[in-house]
This record gives structure tokens, sequence and C-alpha cells, in this order.
């Protein structure tokens, strides 16, 4: 059911119905709280329309370019300028899952060959 409402929380665009889904679902990044909307892009890239290998290749080129910028706008905001700064608050800025179910890997797995088997059809 957590995973139904995610596609709603997804096709409505919706921040706290995404959030609130992946929550029941248990996955959770350590910017979940703070920046939840990212949480959206990322999923919104995970389930994106399947087309062919260019267009999908683009899509992840301008949602890592869009990342990088986030990241260093994460950095400005936390006044690290130079390498030793971003060093000490690095981790802080880093955005990885805290906690992620089990399933959740297998789901987007399949997700991921059935794209790939369509962009070869």
């Amino acid at each position: 059911l957590a995973y139904c409402r995610l596609l709603v929380g997804l096709s409505e665009l919706s921040i706290t119905k995404t959030r609130e889904a992946l929550d029941t679902m248990g996955l959770v990044t350590t910017q979940s709280k703070e920046k939840p909307d990212r949480d959206l892009e990322y999923m919104l890239l995970m389930f994106r329309d399947t087309g062919s290998r260019e267009q999908q290749k683009v899509g992840q080129s301008e949602f890592f370019d869009k990342r990088k910028k986030q990241r260093q706008a994460d950095f400005n905001e936390m006044g690290a300028k130079t390498k030793e700064e971003k060093a000490k608050v690095k981790k802080q800025v880093q955005r990885y899952p805290t906690q992620l179910p089990d399933e959740f890997l297998l789901f987007v797995r399949m997700m991921m060959l059935v794209r790939g088997l369509c962009t070869q059809l």
C-alpha cells in the first residue's frame, strides 16, 4: 500500500505525500527532514517515463548536475568556501540513506531492469 501511496504522491508532485509514503516504507535519508523536496526529485528520477537510451542519459545527467548545484549551495549555506572548510562539513552535506527497507532494493532493481528492456525495444 505504501508503494501505491508513493506513486500517488509522485503523480501529484506532492512533497508531503511522497515523504509520508517513504516514511511508511521505511526509507529515510540524511536530508529527509530538512530537505524533503530532494526525496521527491530523486523518486521522480526513479519513476520517470521510459524513453530512448539518449533521453535517459540526458535526464540522468540533468539530475546529477542539479544535485551538484544543490551540494554546492549546501556548502555555501554552511559557510564552507575552501577545500579544508568543505572537508570539515562534508558529513553534514552528504546525502545517503540512513534507513532502507530490503524490498526497496529489489523494487528499484526491477524498475531499472524493465526500463533498460524498454529502451531496447
